[in-house]
């Protein structure tokens, strides 16, 4: 075990798969989906990254190397908050560069649940909370990639009724 979970998740469940979704409806290739995916994959990558923090005690005994085992605790909250965190920058940098339109920004009304999930994550020791903060990120996740979808509908009805 190399410790690439977080990495590989993130590229194999965010920008591929957007971009496979994509190919699939349009019969094409492009770089928007790809890019459009970037935000998904930081929030993807946060939901095993949530994992390893709550097993890196029992990961260090079987010496399965995640990177919350190789660099610590305070490195694993720190990358937690980067990838949740994350997220939401890649998206609002999306949005100003004109790859995701404006109305997907309607992602941020999970920004007051990602604050608490890091709270979590950053302040407890406790297993069972741990626990709980991984699926609240598997939500935020499924909340986040929801609203930014709604985003893009509204975008394009926007656009038609326009």
């Amino acid at each position: 075990y190399y410790g690439l979970g977080e990495i590989t998740v993130a590229v194999f469940m965010g920008p591929l798969m957007v971009l496979g979704a994509y190919y699939v409806m349009a019969r094409q290739y492009d770089s928007i989906p790809v890019l459009a995916g970037l935000p998904i994959a930081f929030m993807v990558a946060a939901i095993l990254h949530a994992n390893n923090i709550r097993d890196r005690d029992a990961d260090r005994v079987v010496n399965k190397r995640t990177l919350a085992v190789r660099f610590g605790l305070r490195f694993a909250r720190a990358e937690y908050v980067f990838l949740v965190g994350g997220a939401y920058v890649m998206l609002a940098l999306l949005v100003l560069l004109r790859v995701i339109p404006w109305p997907a920004l309607l992602v941020f009304v999970t920004a007051p649940e990602a604050y608490r999930v890091i709270r979590i994550v950053t302040t407890e020791a406790d297993t069972s909370r741990l626990h709980q903060a991984k699926g609240r990120t598997a939500r935020l996740h499924g909340r986040f990639g929801l609203f930014l979808v709604i985003g893009w509908l509204i975008f394009l009805l926007l656009r038609t009724l326009l």
